[in-house]
């Protein structure tokens, strides 16, 4: 440790005096005790701070333990760096015994972060605990360093202090504290192992947590030779102005000690001392111990009857506490638990074992001792658990002298003064004695306290001297007192005093105002009297003396005194006498009814005198006034006190007809001079300030059919008290679009306090929504309180939606070349509402689009909505449906047919988009007679309604008649809607196969139909062949003439394999049937073998029987029927092959061309 620190030690000794040394621990001081004294033993010592008891909660720190702690100031300290030394505490006596166990110091310290020493980063200070060498000096410093800086405290350590703060913790082993609180700083000294001092600085939380340790070893601790027990605790330094402890604890591991009761430093002959032998701090279990103890018999007598064991925890003992002192000076004691079988508990509590008494023998002044425990062959004194030793710290008490002389002491010098008040007052305590001039105590044992105990007095001042004899009295702390008398003398005095001067007469109104009698002379002469002299003064009154009563006059005597009794005597006057009249104080006031027009007008004034008046010397009369009901007036005149007299007056008020209804009070009052007051009048005034309540209300609701609605509308008027219809008025105000009647307004009394108000307004041609009716009521009472305004609206709607009827739904085709429609007719919806003439229509499309937009393949839906005025609105739904086709129209002619009569022909059409072909449509065509482009031949015309083809963009339209002409097509034109043939379209005639082609096929079925009725016209065609081909309903010499004009031509204006071939695929079907299926193929040919037709059709057209049908037959066939012949010379000009078809030198079908 550094240099300072013992050299300071041995000074702090010597001041303060014979301090035996003790064995060692256990020791412990929480601030508990109320007798608790700084710098005494075994107690805390200030050395230059100041250490002091203070409650919990002091400075806003709560006590770590219990209602106490202490506060160490180091404002008394010299300023940084020369701040040492601080508090320090011995720990109950210093010890140059190492206990077996070693020993533990500890100590609790508040670290405040909110001390202004840390925000200004200059907190410090050092604790040190020191261990003694064995011959009782000092061996070694354990330091804890502190150094706090703005949000937290450094903790390091070492085993030296420079008595002023660290600045170098960060740099070492340290703890940093952020959070205020109690924390523990511990030392743990222990036996290495090796036989070496070792301790352990633990800095623990509140809860005992570890938060941080260091060790401190030097291998020069022996503590077989060199290390003795404990030593001091001690703030080394103080750098901060207060710091809170608690709990200060010294104690060894499983120990055996001796304490005394109540200790103190020295005894006297007679005194009985107390030893407590205990256990403490056990690590382990113990069921037993023993004792081997041993004092000076010289000094002490055992007295075994005042000497116990405890009967717990161990009540079982061998050695008697009778036979306890089995030779002068030794005492053998032991204890064990009750055995309850191998093994049994036994407790670690601390606990007291026995109690041993003794009495201070005469004699042996000066001597010093203490109770020990004592080394005896074989045996240890020590703890057990059911019989296996503990090692156990022994620890003895604590030593103490034995005093048999009494303090010395002088008093304080002789004083003589000239007046008793200049006696000084005795001293009450060592401190304040020892102040004195003078005074002396001394004792070799240690001064226990001074005190006052008499003072005697002798003689009568007024005739000689006083003598006062003081008396004090010395105590030690054995209990030796000492007296010693100190005389005073007080001076003769004979003179009385002298007044100079008297207060003047007093002249006062009432007799309140008499003065008590002078008590003292400050009162008399701060009244304007004067009186001298030497000593201390006393006054007296001595007489009085009085007279009259308006007015009236006192005479006072008085005396005053010196202190020795001598007197002078002078006189007081004093005149009262009342000239003030009462007065009388009051108010008019204001009173309001409550919601039943009821309320209890008050008065109230006070009158008052200067002297004094009574209720009976006050009188008061009450008139009323008009516009209410009034009850019987209530008057009470109350004394508040001798001076002062309140009046209340309260009357009934009820039933207001007007405003106010008046009070008025009339008083008058006379003292007992005869000083009179009044008569003064004041009034209180009942008003009404509740408005009135208006209810109102307007009724309106929907039009009806006829486009009118009655309004109605009301109010209620009511009031506390009263309300006239005359105050009454009601506004009808109309806004919206319609055309309003005249309000029909009533306002009717109902009663004192409620007016009804009705009425109704006409409202009818509404031409927008809503239309509103507003009616403001307001209103006043009878007392001029207005009713806040009742607005009251209500709305006339048309709630009646339009009737609407939607347009007939809509079925179009699809505009010619697209799959929509356009400019598509809709119409309109019929609409019609009870109030607008023309209620807005609007339709919407369910796909969005504008209505005039193109509609779509399919159906659209339309809805229609009519909406009038006042949005109402009603809806319909139209259909537009567009069919998937376009429509065609076209003119057809059959060249080469002459009707008389219209007929009817299946014609097939096929749209054609250059070399693609849509699908075909069958129209029964009518065809009369006319003249087309080819001749006065047949015409028919096809409407768009007939001519329906798939919608889409087609350049050309086919036709052909299936059962009789061979195909013809023409351009088409747009013509919006729909589409039109280009040019007429002429069917030639004279394919009866669908081939597309004039062959042998179609020579062949007019030889086997010749001369026969034609069959019927189907649509579609159903396949059955015949050669009508003049459409006159027989196969006769004309149709011969189409074979013959088309001989040979080939005509397909869709596919080049020609039309698809229509007929049965059944034989069991008609001969023609039959010859339609077997004989049509495509291809040109001009012979047919017999083969292929049925017997009966062979037989008719194989003319010459030569199994085929050919040129040689339709010769006989033209003979035989007187024809040209034209048609087989046509057939003359083919090669032929030998299967008929046409040969190597083909005849090559004549394309009929298109017509553009």
């Amino acid at each position: 440790m550094g240099r300072k620190l013992v050299p300071f030690f041995v000074f702090v000794l010597s001041v303060a005096g014979n301090q035996p040394a003790k064995a060692g621990p256990p020791h412990f001081e929480g601030f508990e005790n109320a007798g608790f004294t700084v710098n005494t033993v075994p107690n805390w010592n200030n050395f230059n701070s100041s250490l002091t008891r203070v409650a919990s909660g002091t400075g806003g720190i709560t006590s770590k333990t219990g209602a106490y702690h202490a506060s160490i100031d180091s404002t008394l300290l010299p300023a940084p760096p020369n701040d040492y030394t601080g508090a320090f505490t011995r720990l109950g006596g210093y010890s140059s015994t190492f206990p077996a166990t070693g020993f533990k110091a500890s100590l609790d310290v508040y670290m405040n972060l909110d001390d202004p020493a840390v925000l200004n980063n200059t907190y410090g200070w050092d604790l040190s605990c020191a261990a003694n060498n064995q011959s009782g000096g000092h061996r070694r410093d354990f330091i804890f360093h502190t150094a706090g800086s703005p949000g937290q405290i450094l903790v390091g350590a070492s085993n030296n202090t420079n008595f002023t703060r660290r600045n170098d913790l960060g740099s070492i082993n340290h703890y940093a504290i952020t959070a205020s609180g109690w924390y523990t700083f511990e030392w743990v000294f222990r036996n290495n192992g090796v036989g070496v001092l070792a301790v352990d600085l633990n800095l623990r939380d509140s809860g005992g947590t570890l938060l941080w340790t260091e060790t401190r070893s030097d291998a020069s601790d022996l503590i077989s030779t060199v290390v003795g027990g404990n030593r001091y605790m001690w703030f080394t330094f103080l750098e901060v102005e207060t710091v809170a402890i608690d709990n200060t604890r010294l104690s060894s591991d499983n120990a055996l000690s001796l304490e005394i009761v109540n200790p103190q430093s020295c005894y006297k002959e007679g005194d009985s001392i107390c030893f407590q032998l205990r256990m403490s701090n056990l690590t382990q279990n113990a069921t037993g111990f023993q004792a081997f103890l041993q004092f000076n018999n010289t000094l002490l007598a055992f007295n075994p009857g005042a000497s116990s064991y405890t009967t717990s925890p161990f009540p079982v003992h061998i050695q008697s506490m009778a036979s306890a002192e089995i030779a002068p000076g030794q005492i053998n004691l032991d204890g064990a638990a009750p055995f309850v079988g191998p093994g049994s508990g036994g407790t670690n509590l601390d606990s007291l074992l026995a109690t041993l008494c003794f009495t201070v023998n005469s004699g042996n002044d000066g001597s010093s001792t203490n109770f020990a425990f004592r080394t005896v062959p074989s045996f240890l004194s020590e703890l057990s658990l059911n019989g296996v030793p503990i090692a156990t710290a022994l620890l003895n008490s604590q030593s103490f002298s034995i005093d048999q002389t009494p303090p010395a002491i002088t008093c304080p010098s002789d004083v003589t003064v000239d007046c008793l008040s200049q006696v000084p007052l005795p001293a009450t305590n060592l401190d304040e004695f020892i102040a004195l001039p003078g005074a002396s105590v001394t004792d070799a044992c240690g001064m226990g306290e001074v005190t006052h105990a008499s003072d005697d007095f002798a003689g009568n001042c007024m005739t000689g001297d006083v003598t006062i004899t003081r008396t004090y009295l010395a105590t030690d702390i054995a209990g030796h007192t000492t007296p010693c008398v100190q005389s005073i003398t007080v001076l003769q005095d004979s003179t009385p005093p002298s007044i100079t001067s008297v207060p003047p007469t007093k002249f006062l109104d009432c007799p309140e105002e008499i003065p008590d009698p002078y008590t003292t002379i400050d009162e008399f002469e701060a009244d304007g009297g004067q009186v001298s002299d030497t000593c201390h003064l006393t006054i007296l009154l001595h007489q009085t003396f009085q007279q009259g009563t308006c007015p009236l006059l006192i005479l006072r005597v008085y005396r005053i005194y010196d202190e020795c009794g001598n007197f002078s005597t002078f006189k007081d006057a004093i005149v009262v006498d009342d000239n003030t009249s009462p007065a009388i104080v009051g108010s008019d006031t204001s009173t309001v009814v409550d919601e039943n027009c009821s309320a209890t007008a008050t008065l109230s004034a006070t009158v008052m005198d200067n002297c004094g008046i009574t209720p009976a010397q006050v009188s008061v009369g009450v008139a009323t006034g008009s516009n209410a009901i009034y009850g019987a007036p209530v008057v009470v005149k109350t004394p508040i006190d001798a001076k002062t007299v309140e009046v209340s007056i309260s009357v009934p008020v009820s039933d207001l007809s007007g405003c106010p209804a008046t009070v008025t009070a009339t008083l008058t009052a006379m003292d007992d001079c005869g000083n009179s007051a009044g008569p003064t009048n004041y009034t209180a005034y009942v008003t009404d300030d509740t408005p009135p309540s208006i209810v109102c209300d307007v009724v309106g609701g929907n039009l009806d059919g006829s486009c009118e609605r009655l309004v109605t509308y009301s109010a209620v008027v009511e009031d506390n008290c009263c309300v006239n219809a005359s105050d009454i008025t009601c506004v009808v105000n109309t806004m919206g679009a319609a055309v309003f009647g005249t309000p029909n307004t009533q306002i009717v009394q109902n009663g004192a306090n409620q007016v009804l108000v009705s009425g109704e307004i006409l409202v009818s041609e509404l031409t927008s929504c809503p239309a509103t009716v507003e009616v403001v009521v307001n209103a006043a009472d009878c007392c001029g309180n207005a009713a806040q305004t009742c607005t009251q609206s209500d709305t006339v709607q048309d709630a009646s939606p339009p009737t609407i009827k939607c347009p007939a739904d809509v079925n179009v085709f699809a505009d010619a070349g697209e799959c929509q429609a356009s400019g598509v007719a809709l119409g309109a919806p019929v609409v019609e509402d009870n109030c607008d003439g023309s209620p807005a229509v609007v339709g919407a499309r369910n796909d969005a689009l504008p209505l005039n937009d193109p509609y779509p393949i399919g159906t659209t839906t339309i809805t229609w909505t009519a909406t009038d005025s006042c949005g109402n609105s009603a809806e319909c739904d139209q259909l537009v449906v567009v069919q998937p086709k376009n429509l065609v129209t076209a003119t057809i002619e059959l060249v080469g047919v002459v009707l008389p009569s219209p007929v009817q022909r299946c014609i097939r059409f096929i749209p054609r988009n250059g070399s693609n072909c849509g699908p075909s449509t069958h129209v029964n065509v009518t065809f009369s007679g006319g003249t087309g482009p080819s001749g006065p031949w047949a015409q028919g015309t096809v409407s768009d309604s007939d001519l329906q083809i798939p919608c889409g963009e087609w350049t050309s339209i086919c036709a052909k008649d299936e059962q009789h002409t061979l195909s013809h097509d023409s351009l088409l034109s747009d013509l919006g809607p729909t589409y039109a043939a280009a040019t007429t379209l002429s069917l030639l005639g004279g394919d009866t196969d669908n081939d597309n082609d004039v062959d042998i096929n179609d020579v062949t079925l007019l030889l086997v139909q010749f001369g026969s009725i034609a069959g019927p016209n189907t649509c579609p065609w159903d396949g059955v062949r015949h050669a009508d081909f003049s459409v006159n309903g027989v196969v006769l010499s004309e149709d011969y003439v189409f074979l013959s004009d088309n001989w040979q031509l080939f005509a397909n204006c869709c596919s080049g394999s020609g039309w698809p071939i229509i007929g049965p695929e059944d034989s069991s079907h008609s001969p023609d049937k039959a010859l339609a299926a077997q004989g049509s193929h495509h291809g040109f040919e001009w012979r047919i073998a017999t083969s292929r037709l049925s017997q009966s059709d062979s037989q008719r057209a194989d003319l010459n029987q030569d199994g085929y049908v050919d040129v040689e037959d339709i010769r006989i066939f033209e003979r035989t029927n007187g024809l040209d012949g034209r048609l087989s010379r046509s057939l003359d000009s083919a090669s032929v092959g030998s299967d008929g078809a046409i040969g190597a030198t083909p005849v090559v079908p004549r394309e009929l061309p298109m017509r553009r």
